[in-house]
């Protein structure tokens, strides 16, 4: 469920949704020159934030979504551009804000603990569509994981 301001995100229902991953993407696209947004997590054990190339609705019959993600799960970071792998370099505390950034000339999208400003990982991306940032809240698990993610743009 997105805030009526759009700054946050929660499970909507915490019973009937209990297995299900909500996200949502941004109204805003970007295509060119560089972006930075921030993602208060607090201390929930399960989110993700990242990318999404927005397509036609006809294109998605034939390709499928292309998302650039950074998850946290299993105490862990986990990135996936169409493969999932561990993030070995990340650092040692969790942080309470993530940081992401894209830059459109480079094509290229960084995330960072925005606590520290330490890079946690960067990926090239080349995507020709806009592209929008897409959060998700993770997994209820049985109320630890219950708190909203809230946007913070600069």
């Amino acid at each position: 469920m997105v805030s009526p301001e759009g700054h946050s995100i929660r499970q909507a229902d915490r019973i009937a949704i209990k297995n299900r991953k909500p996200s949502a993407s941004t109204i805003q696209t970007f295509k060119t020159g560089r972006h930075y947004c921030e993602l208060e997590v607090g201390g929930k054990p399960n989110w993700s934030i990242g990318v999404k190339v927005e397509m036609a609705k006809e294109a998605l019959l034939v390709l499928p979504e292309k998302e650039i993600q950074l998850h946290l799960k299993n105490g862990g970071f986990v990135f996936t551009d169409g493969s999932e792998f561990p993030v070995l370099n990340a650092t040692q505390d969790l942080p309470r804000r993530i940081g992401l950034y894209l830059d459109c000339e480079k094509q290229q999208v960084s995330f960072y603990n925005a606590d520290t400003m330490s890079l946690i990982h960067s990926s090239f991306c080349s995507f020709l569509q806009p592209c929008s940032i897409s959060v998700c809240p993770g997994l209820y698990m049985d109320g630890k994981n219950c708190g909203p993610l809230t946007f913070c743009w600069y």
